[in-house]
This record gives structure tokens, sequence and C-alpha cells, in this order.
């Protein structure tokens, strides 16, 4: 598939993502203030009543002791930034805890600020050099402006530690879309797999489905979802219920661009060796707009996927199916044969067929390709048509090789089907034809291509 050209608007953007991206940010903006000092959490509450970290004002949690410290850092998630004292029920308590904070609890993104008024206890070089914080502030210099430079930068930091790990665990993701077409056998399979990787890369349930133009048709329909979106697969894009979700569908192949906002990302993606079609998941994020180049590449990835599973299924068609006939090929029924030889066989009485009108082409040459060609098609369909519970396939030329049961290949069942005469071109055919036959259990062949040399000869 291609892309949009880089000066062109990749993605359109709700007005209402704003709003919602504030509430979903502020529920996880967490600062934890830990010190046995009851006026210290008064004053620095009552310094801190206008600060906000882009926009979003924080949660505070306050905890008067190391042990309460760290009962209310293992249930409260996402604390983005600690200020620690150093003395309370020990001289060196905040100190003790770090290395639990940081290696038991595995917080290394949560910015740990030291907050002492007794340097004598931990001088900013040692506890710098001696522990995993990330700065140190004496409570007697700490003014209102440097309190608020502080927490700026430890959000910041751990808004960019966020991010980063965010990203790290996207490219695997996106790494695994990349080559996961390889292991699915259809382009369905494919879709579904992309939206499960997709949702955990937006850190939401797997819900979505894809929008599809009909084949011969403009018409554009929901060919894929997931289980939860189930009511909507195979309707076409006017017959979906919900409002909302079809008039965005509506928008994003009107503008031939992907719409993302805090609730969904609607994915526009140009077809190149097949039509457009839009991907639909639905999102609950933190940040609309920290996902865009990531969902981007994802797009990316899934285009080319898919289309490395449609070249997959043409060549697959290529190697096993004849293009003339849109039937099985002979490498197909050499394949079958062969896992038939390799394994028990339920009934001793299926047959390999070989059916030969070589002779009557010979001596019948038909002037024209277009005749020609009808003329096997219609052979082609009667045989399928007749022999519905058999494998009908083209090993030659002229010639049709089948496995079934005995009762149904035989030379007389062969000539009741074959009787009736085909009209091609305003002329009538009554093909002759020869047959082999031979039983796969207990033959003495030692492979597919054995079997049918058999049959073959039998023909002659």
């Amino acid at each position: 598939m291609s892309t949009a050209s880089s000066n062109e608007k990749e993605f359109d953007f709700q007005d209402e993502q704003t709003d919602a991206t504030a509430q979903s940010r502020s529920s996880s903006l967490k600062i934890l203030f830990v010190d046995d000092d009851e006026d210290v959490h008064l004053t620095t509450k009552h310094v801190l009543y206008d600060f906000a970290y882009q926009g979003v004002a924080p949660i505070y949690l306050h905890a008067y002791s190391a042990a309460e410290a760290l009962e209310i850092l293992k249930r409260e998630k996402g604390i983005a930034v600690v200020l620690l004292d150093v003395v309370m029920e020990t001289d060196d308590a905040g100190l003790t805890i770090i290395k639990t904070i940081r290696q038991d609890l595995g917080m290394t993104k949560t910015q740990l600020l030291l907050r002492t008024g007794q340097p004598g206890m931990a001088s900013e070089v040692s506890a710098v050099s001696d522990y995993d914080i990330n700065g140190y502030l004496l409570k007697s210099d700490v003014t209102v402006n440097r309190l608020h430079a502080a927490l700026t930068t430890a959000l910041r930091a751990y808004d960019l530690l966020c991010k980063q790990e965010a990203t790290h665990r996207a490219i695997a993701q996106l790494m695994s879309v990349s080559s996961s077409y390889l292991g699915v056998s259809s382009l369905e399979d494919y879709t579904l797999d992309v939206m499960m990787r997709a949702a955990e890369l937006l850190g939401t349930t797997p819900k979505g489905l894809l929008l599809s133009r009909a084949e011969s048709s403009d018409n554009f329909y929901v060919s894929v979802t997931t289980q939860n979106l189930s009511d909507f697969r195979s309707k076409n894009l006017a017959e979906i219920s919900d409002a909302a979700l079809r008039e965005r569908l509506e928008r994003c192949l009107s503008l031939r661009k992907s719409i993302i906002d805090a609730s969904a990302a609607t994915l526009f993606i140009s077809g190149a060796l097949y039509s457009d079609v839009v991907m639909h998941l639905v999102r609950e994020v933190e940040d609309a707009h920290a996902d865009i180049a990531l969902l981007e590449i994802m797009k990316n990835a899934y285009s080319a996927g898919s289309e490395n599973i449609v070249l997959l299924a043409d060549v697959s068609r290529m190697t096993f199916e004849d293009s003339l006939l849109g039937i099985p090929n002979r490498k197909t029924l050499v394949e079958d044969i062969n896992r038939q030889l390799k394994q028990s066989l339920d009934s001793d009485t299926l047959t390999v067929a070989v059916v030969s009108f070589d002779g009557f082409f010979a001596a019948n040459p038909v002037p024209a390709y277009a005749e020609w060609s009808t003329l096997l098609q219609a052979i082609a369909q009667r045989l399928k048509a007749a022999l519905p519970q058999t494998l009908l396939t083209r090993t030659g030329t002229h010639a049709f090789g089948i496995v079934g049961d005995a009762a149904d290949l035989n030379p007389g069942a062969f000539a009741a089907i074959l009787a009736e005469p085909f009209k091609v071109g305003g002329k009538s055919y009554a093909p002759t034809f020869a047959t082999g036959l031979l039983k796969i259990a207990g033959s003495q062949a030692v492979d597919g291509e054995d079997v049918l040399r058999q049959c073959e000869i039998a023909c002659k």
C-alpha cells in the first residue's frame, strides 16, 4: 500500500481530545511527600496550591514515615515524584528506603528528591554519589520558585522516561507487526493479530474493526472485527447502527486521512495492491499526541504485511492452482497422494484416477484458443459437479487427476458423466477419453509422481 506524501497532513485531530487528555493525565500525575513533620506537609501543600505541570494539577499523597511511604508506593501506581525527608523514624530512615524503592519495588522511573533539614546527616555530595536519587534540596534554602522548578524538572524527566519505555515496548510490537504475517494464513488472521498488538501498544483492550471495499463495488463493508464488535461484522457501512461510528468512518474515507482522538484511532490505509481500507481502534490513552508517530509506523507495517499476504496468496495460487481452469494443479495432487502414502489409510478403496483427453484433441484439433479453453473448462466443471466428494486437479494439457473413492472413480462412471456432448462456439463436441486407475492402499508406488505415472501409462 502506498502512504501519503510527506507534506500531506496524515492525521486529523478531533477538538474534544484536549479535555479528555487532561482528565486522563491528571488521574495519574502523583507526587508523594514523605516527612514526619506535619507542618512541612501543610506548608508544602500551601506553596504548591497553584502548581501545574503542562496544565495539569498533580495529586498529592502524604506519608509521615519511611514505612508508611513504602506502603503507599506499593499500593499506588504511577507515582512520578517523591519528596523524601532523611531523618524520620531513624536518622537515616529516608536513605534506607531508597534501595527498596529502586530495586525491590522496581521504581526506576520515579524521581526521588531528597529534602532534608539536617545536611550533616547526608550532605549533597555524598547523597548524590552514594544513593540513586535525582535531586537534593535543603529545607532552609527551598523557596517557592525553587520548589516549583525542582518539581517541574522532575516531572519532565519522569515523563520522558515513561515515553522512552513506551517507545521501546512499541518498537518491539511494531517489529512483530512487520513480520507476524509470516505466521498467519489469511488477511483476516493478520488483521486480528495486528489489532491485538495495537491494543497493547495503546494500553487498551483489543477492540476494533476493518472496513474494506467490496469486490466489484464502490461500497465499503466491515470485513474483520474483534469479538467485542462482532455485531458489525459483514455489515455495509450504511448499515452500521452506531451513528457516531458510521459518521467517523465516512469522514475518514472522505478525507482520506486518519482521525485520532482520545477515544479512538481511525486509520486510513491507502491501497496499492488492493483497495483502500480503514482500521478503527477504540483506545484509552493518557496522551493522544504521544502515539501519533507509533501509529504511523504501525499503519505502514500493517500495510506492508497485508501486501505481503496478498503476494504470498498469489504465489500460492500460482504454485498450487491451474490458472485456466481454477482448480488445483498437478503439484497439489502429488502432495496430497504423498500425504496419503505416509499415513495409515482409513479406507482401502481410496483411488487415484487420470482421465486423459489427449487422443481426442490430437485427432480433433480445436482451431481457436477460445473454443479449446472453453471446452476444457466445461469438462472440468462437469467433472467437479458430478464428483463433489473428490479432489479434481489438472495434471496435463488435456488430462485430469482425481482422488476419491473407488465407487465413484471407474470407467463406467466417467462414461456416464461425459456422455452428453458439449456445446462450444456453436459446435457440439463428444470427447473420447482414456482412464488409468490405481488404489493407493497396497500399491508399490514410492511417491505421488510414481502413482500418477502408473495411471498415465495405463491411459496409453
